[in-house]
């Protein structure tokens, strides 16, 4: 796809999404440090999830040490209505434990004053983070030039025919980078998790279930797939066919042989009682005049 198709492609969604989803909602003005921590919990989920599990930890504990020092399923508490509890608290806790050995304290703000490659470095040094947390701060709090998709919206962008299926979302993100152009980056991200992430294109871009049929995606007629979701008459992802698929071949096989057996003809209703008598009156009287007639 040449760069200036999907340039073309993307403004065309800015414009159409904008319109179901409206503009991005004022982030706060947080720090690098909250940055990062407020990515994990965004990450593959909403704006509304998100800032329930970032409150939890506000509120569940004391302060940045003890979420530093608590354990693993301590944490996970806090992101108990998200997927992948777990993975968020190990990164939450990863972050921290650098920040914490590197300066002494929680703080991150001297990376402001790097160029954009030392900070990406500085940043980099972290273990466990995510190409979607590393990109999202950068973007966020460094005012980088970059398109942080997670796994979520690296399903939409295949769905859309931006990329094709496999792509990495590192190569997602710097594919799309080339098409948009930095004051645009920030909306196309914000409608991008919208789509993947609220109704009604959650569980179509579910990770654990997302699949892409044979042939793929194309981006020709991506606008005309993207109207069909948002109405709601979109014909369905793969994952609910394969549901309906999985369903079907739990049946037992009696119930499945039952379905397949062509229905036993019902007997004839037995006439009513009166009708009955009525026609035994019948017949007799037609037999008496036949023997009247013969009888003459």
């Amino acid at each position: 796809m040449k760069a200036s198709e999907k340039q073309d492609l993307t403004k065309k969604l800015v414009t159409r999404l904008e319109k179901h989803f409206g503009k991005p909602p004022e982030m706060p003005d947080r720090s690098v440090l909250d940055t990062l921590v407020f990515a994990v919990c965004l990450e593959n989920d909403g704006y509304a999830a998100a800032d329930r599990a970032y409150a939890a930890l506000g509120e569940q504990f004391h302060d940045l040490n003890e979420i530093r020092v608590s354990s693993i399923s301590e944490l996970a508490s806090a992101f108990a209505h998200q997927a992948d509890p777990e993975l968020r608290a190990h990164r939450i806790r990863s972050i921290l434990q650098y920040v914490f050995e590197d300066q002494f304290e929680f703080d991150l703000e001297a990376v402001r004053k790097k160029t954009q490659e030392q900070a990406a470095k500085k940043i980099g040094k972290i273990r466990g983070l995510s190409p979607f947390v590393r990109n999202f701060v950068q973007q966020s709090s460094l005012g980088a030039h970059l398109v942080p998709l997670d796994d979520r919206m690296t399903a939409a962008v295949v769905w859309l025919g931006l990329v094709d299926s496999g792509t990495s979302t590192e190569a997602a993100a710097d594919a799309l980078k080339s098409a948009v152009r930095k004051a645009d980056s920030v909306i196309l991200c914000h409608l991008l998790r919208c789509l993947a992430a609220e109704p009604p294109g959650r569980n179509l871009f579910d990770p654990a279930s997302f699949s892409v049929p044979q042939g793929g995606y194309t981006a020709s007629d991506a606008m005309r797939r993207v109207e069909e979701l948002l109405s709601g008459k979109s014909r369905g992802s793969a994952a609910e066919k394969t549901s309906k698929t999985l369903k079907a071949a739990k049946k037992p096989a009696k119930e499945v042989a039952a379905a397949k057996r062509p229905a036993a003809k019902r007997p004839a209703a037995k006439k009513p009682k009166a009708a009955e008598s009525a026609s035994k009156s019948t017949a007799a009287a037609k037999k008496a005049k036949g023997r009247s007639r013969a009888a003459s």
